[in-house]
């Protein structure tokens, strides 16, 4: 019986042990029936996992393995360089039919199916934010606008949307805001003229709370007021 002396120190390399192990026994069965007993000296942990593919690699070829901890079990032993297989042009060809090759691509293709998961998330939410927009801008092209927006974000929107002394702004940081805007929309909706639409330059969390107070007393979004930080 022929025996060959491995030492393995971490999972990692047990990938590259598993993959020699099978162009050893591919090349054995091609030259010769004599069977082979696999000695591997564990140095470090492994995982009772990947021990068990390399125990399935030896089973499959109808050969031997014994795992040892101590090196003065194996005192004669000549260890094969498994690094220097790693680097070898064949060694994809060999580890391609180790159990490690199965779990690496599944391990890929659930990568795979992840990223194409976020790539729908992602352009059904460009979709909805173009939709957004596109919303946005054909309830601004002629109506008055009003600003819910803070003192300190005042500069930002005058920047951006043009804001000016002559533009009407309620300050979102006082403590009577709410009551403000309530009370502004309502005499907008039943003014003569038309009426305004309202911009309410706020954080997520704050909109959905002011959105839900506004929509209890039948204004709409879209069509009374939007979330003009969300465009951002």
């Amino acid at each position: 019986m022929r025996q060959i002396y491995y030492k393995l120190q971490d999972d990692i390399e047990s990938k590259i042990l598993g993959a020699s192990m099978v162009s050893i026994f591919e090349q054995s069965l091609e030259q010769s029936s004599e069977k082979i007993l696999v000695h591997v000296l564990i140095e470090k942990k492994i995982s009772p996992d990947n021990r068990k593919k390399l125990v399935d690699i030896v089973r499959k070829f109808d050969q031997q393995i014994i795992f040892h901890t101590d090196s003065e079990e194996i005192p004669e032993a000549v260890f094969i360089d498994t690094n220097k297989f790693a680097l070898d042009e064949n060694f994809s060809s060999y580890f391609v039919k180790t159990p490690f090759c199965e779990n690496a691509i599944k391990a890929f293709e659930n990568i795979l199916n992840d990223r194409a998961a976020k790539f729908d998330a992602e352009k059904k939410s460009t979709a909805d934010h173009f939709s957004h927009i596109q919303k946005i801008l054909q309830l601004t092209i002629t109506r008055p606008r009003v600003f819910f927006v803070s003192r300190a974000d005042a500069n930002d929107v005058k920047d951006t949307f043009g804001l000016n002394k002559k533009t009407a702004a309620i300050d979102s940081e006082l403590p009577n805001s709410m009551n403000d805007l309530v009370s502004a929309m309502k005499k907008s909706n039943q003014s003569s003229n038309q009426k305004s639409i309202y911009y309410l330059h706020i954080e997520p969390e704050r909109y959905s709370e002011v959105k839900q107070q506004l929509e209890s007393k039948g204004f709409i979004e879209y069509e009374d007021f939007f979330n003009s930080k969300s465009i951002f």
